[in-house]
């Protein structure tokens, strides 16, 4: 019977440690930084894939966009992050676990998902837009992908994605570029700031937070605890 609570008090020491973690997620952008698209896109939708990268750096990701009525500027324009958040910054749409799913997979590489085909590319841009809540009030997945095939394809996506928690790994980029207005003999005469495009980045390198590593190492010295008693009694 001891060793029998023995273990069941390990057991939930760990899971509710476990379940406690929290994580500090590297994006390889940060608020601040300035960012550009490099002019690759493929898509029909309005959306679609888009490659961006960290000006002053080599590395670059391949994105979709988090809003349905901002566009992003001429390739290479330079744009500032403004935040790293999990909605767009024109308030039209919020990440659900879902919308971050679908991206955390085509991320890693495990979506079903033809990489060199239009017609999914369209259809998961798609599906991110309608799990952010940026369709009309009345708008139903089967109305919205209204091709058999599509609407087959992406309830297997939102089937896969079920019991799935972001808790971060998917964000939104929150941009904004800007645009000068000349007076006749070519001085700037006024600077105008324009909200972007926002896009979707996924995290890397996910390192526990202080506290929740503190949380740890009270969770292991209540083991010792409760072991060292147990060896004594016996």
């Amino acid at each position: 019977m001891k060793n029998t609570l023995f273990l069941l008090l390990v057991a939930f020491l760990v899971s509710g440690v476990s379940q406690a973690v929290a994580y500090e997620y590297d994006y390889g952008v940060s608020v601040d930084d300035t960012v550009t698209w490099t002019g690759t896109y493929d898509h029909t939708t309005g959306g679609g894939k888009f490659t961006f990268s960290v000006i002053g750096s080599d590395d670059t990701w391949t994105t979709f966009c988090a809003e349905t009525t901002q566009y992003l500027p001429a390739a290479y324009t330079p744009m500032t992050v403004t935040a790293i958040s999990d909605s767009n910054s024109s308030n039209t749409g919020t990440l659900s676990n879902e919308a971050a799913w679908l991206y955390w997979s085509f991320n890693q590489g495990t979506l079903d998902y033809d990489y060199e085909k239009n017609t999914d590319q369209d259809n998961l841009q798609k599906l991110i837009w309608f799990e952010m809540g940026m369709v009309k009030d009345n708008e139903t997945l089967e109305t919205y992908f209204s091709d058999d095939a599509d609407y087959l394809q992406v309830t297997d996506w939102l089937n896969s994605a079920a019991g799935w928690t972001n808790n971060g790994l998917v964000q939104v980029l929150n941009l904004q570029y800007t645009t000068y207005e000349y007076d006749k003999h070519g001085h700037i005469k006024n600077e105008i700031i324009n909200n972007s495009q926002d896009v979707l980045v996924a995290a890397t390198n996910p390192v526990p937070e202080p506290a929740s590593m503190a949380l740890l190492g009270m969770g292991l010295i209540g083991l010792i605890v409760v072991g060292r008693k147990k060896v004594k009694k016996n």
